[in-house]
């Protein structure tokens, strides 16, 4: 690994832009790079414009959650690699990005922090690419992406959601307690994930809680830990203000499908965005799945 750290820029969410910090600052420094936008125990900022990713050699998409197969899916909805100002990026100019599975190696800090640094090493170094065995498995370059997703064998973009049963009329565990979801109709993708949103934009955790699959609602805990999570986030934290404005599109329509994509748009009134140091928009992407009993 050469001497000078090459600068680099981890993106962890797509829209808007966030680079990252914690302890994938980290992992880029043992591979020898240096982070454009992020610090070791720091937190993920918002970058505004694509324009600020100028001074990256490297620019390594790896959204927190995503497969490759999700990522080049929302790149293609974002329209992202059509903009002005990402084709005019030193590093795009130079075939320097690439893409990482975001879901098993950038999401959390765990087991997997080694081949984490690994693949940014493979990426960032040329002389070290596929020396550990990731590119082609967990990360190819961005003018490989098409071929990859589109290989014999590859996975989808986006994932079944296990929802209980009945989700919609049940009483969820709180914290020791039990909270009751309000009566709204929930029978369709959007309209679900209306009510979840109204919940959050109610200050109304525990209903917002019981909307989230099984899944998530057992890997969350509780009302409490989705409430701390939420207000932590400069994304998720928009969908809180009653001035936000939401358009909820699904996009496999609201027929008899089994499993659904719903995105959502939100834009926050730009004072409120000021003084809560929070972005103006923000977009959403729901996975949702209807239970036995026909609910979402």
């Amino acid at each position: 690994v050469q001497t000078c750290a090459l600068p680099i820029s981890h993106l962890e969410w797509l829209a808007p832009l966030m680079g990252s910090g914690y302890w994938i600052a980290e992992c880029v420094q043992a591979a020898g790079c240096s982070m454009v936008h992020g610090t070791k125990g720091g937190h993920s900022r918002v970058i505004e414009r694509a324009s600020m990713l100028a001074d990256a050699d490297l620019i390594l998409l790896a959204p927190c959650g995503f497969s490759l197969e999700r990522t080049r899916a929302e790149l293609s909805s974002l329209q992202l690699l059509q903009s002005d100002e990402w084709r005019a990026l030193p590093a795009v100019r130079s075939g320097a990005v690439a893409v990482a599975d975001g879901n098993l190696y950038f999401n959390r800090s765990s087991c997997g922090v080694v081949e984490a640094a690994e693949i940014v090493a493979e990426a960032a170094h040329p002389e070290l690419r596929g020396l550990f065995g990731h590119h082609g498995r967990h990360w190819v370059s961005l003018s490989e992406l098409d071929a990859f997703c589109d290989r014999d064998g590859a996975a989808s973009p986006t994932k079944p959601v296990a929802l209980a049963s009945g989700v919609a009329a049940a009483a969820v565990e709180n914290g020791g307690g039990a909270a009751k979801l309000r009566g709204t109709d929930t029978a369709t993708p959007s309209a679900h994930v209306d009510a979840q949103l109204k919940a959050l934009s109610d200050g109304d955790f525990a209903s917002a809680f019981a909307l989230n699959s099984a899944a998530n609602r057992a890997r969350l805990s509780g009302a409490a830990n989705f409430e701390a999570i939420v207000k932590g986030s400069p994304s998720f934290s928009v969908l809180l203000h009653s001035s936000t404005v939401c358009v909820v599109q699904c996009d496999d329509g609201e027929g008899s499908a089994a499993a659904a994509a719903v995105r959502v748009q939100a834009t926050a009134a730009a004072d409120t965005a000021a003084a809560a140091n929070i972005a103006d928009e923000v977009r959403f992407v729901f996975d949702l799945s209807c239970s036995g009993a026909g609910r979402w």
